[in-house]
């Protein structure tokens, strides 16, 4: 089937210096939604080579707390995680903390909002299950190193240990 031509209609539009829907609702009638962009992944964030979950453990601040990985657990809230539509990945309800880097460790640091430009909280979730850290072009891996098994970056290779899964996967409609 044969697309209408829509150009006419565009230039009205551009003429008239008509909004988005989008503007709309995030100008107009915010109320209608929360600002928080949907998830589109949610849940635990399994490690498919160790079968452990991501997790903080630390007690009290968990402000620059490295992430590690943990049996999974339903009731534990400081597994469940968001990858956001803005490629960030929330920590826990409410989402004030986000995964961010610190010599080359996964932790836990305040979201920024930095607009639209690349910063070091943003990670692209790839349908081959590896988390990239999009500033470092490197993958999410767990580390074992005696008792403790963190998150680090390392050089995306495919490994098992890089491989992750959310529980959930949400349609997420583009603006």
């Amino acid at each position: 089937s044969e697309k209408p031509d829509c150009m006419e209609r565009l230039q009205l539009q551009r003429r008239l210096g008509c909004r988005t829907f989008h503007w709309f609702l995030a100008n107009v009638y915010p109320e209608l939604y929360p600002s928080e962009p949907r998830p589109s992944f949610s849940g635990k964030l399994h490690n498919t080579g160790l079968g452990l979950c991501a997790d903080c453990q630390a007690e009290g601040d968990i402000l620059g707390c490295p992430m590690v990985l943990a049996p999974c657990s339903d009731s534990r809230q400081q597994q469940y995680l968001q990858h956001t539509s803005r490629k960030e990945i929330h920590f826990g309800s409410p989402q004030h903390l986000c995964f961010a880097v610190r010599q080359e460790q996964v932790i836990l640091q305040n979201c920024t909002e930095e607009g639209l430009a690349i910063h070091q909280q943003h990670w692209d979730f790839q349908e081959n299950g590896m988390i990239v850290h999009i500033l470092s072009g490197k993958c999410m891996e767990a580390v074992v190193q005696e008792n403790n098994k963190d998150l680090y970056l390392r050089p995306c290779d495919g490994k098992a240990r890089q491989q992750w899964r959310f529980d959930q996967i949400n349609a997420v409609d583009e603006r």
